[in-house]
């Protein structure tokens, strides 16, 4: 029973974790309606770290997050583009690099999903909690559990481009 009702609970989440399956026509997600570009963490194709223009920064967005705007991150991971909102948002003076303040967007809420054959979305027959954290340098990491039961299924790290969004 625990199990089917947080199945339940993950379909009221699923309008708002909205993933879109990627295909070679598919440049980019389109801008959600209300929400304001403000930071961009981006790489080159080596990996490394650049300065995207254009955007307010992320001294901008680190305001924004102390002042309580909601704040959502959009990223494309394996072929698939995540629409997250931040449950919670971490912001942290980094100590071994004084110019340096970071940020986080957490979500705690989502429930593994797949594709079938035609790319309709469904949950997984051995569904997972799916904990998430982005962080502004655009480390993205994630924790996967059993649900219904407290027993790990992995977790990872991996580096993304993320576009951050606010809305006051």
């Amino acid at each position: 029973m625990q199990k089917f009702a947080a199945i339940l609970a993950a379909l009221s989440l699923f309008s708002v974790n909205a993933a879109v399956a990627g295909n070679s026509g598919n440049k980019d997600y389109p801008e959600p309606t209300g929400w304001e570009l403000t930071y961009k963490t981006k790489y080159d194709d080596h990996g490394n770290y650049v300065v995207a223009d254009g955007y307010y920064g992320l001294d901008e967005l680190l305001k924004r997050m102390k002042k309580g705007w909601s704040v959502m991150v959009v990223y494309k991971h394996n072929d698939v583009y995540k629409k997250l909102p931040c449950e919670e948002v971490l912001v942290k003076y980094d100590r071994d690099y004084p110019q340096y303040w970071r940020g986080a967007c957490v979500n705690n809420s989502e429930i593994s999903l797949e594709t079938d054959h035609e790319y309709n979305w469904k949950f997984q027959y051995d569904a997972y909690h799916f904990f998430q954290i982005v962080n502004t340098t655009g480390k993205l990491y994630v924790s996967r559990w059993y649900v219904g039961e407290h027993s790990p299924k992995g977790e990872d790290a991996y580096q993304v481009e993320v576009k951050w969004y606010t809305k006051k």
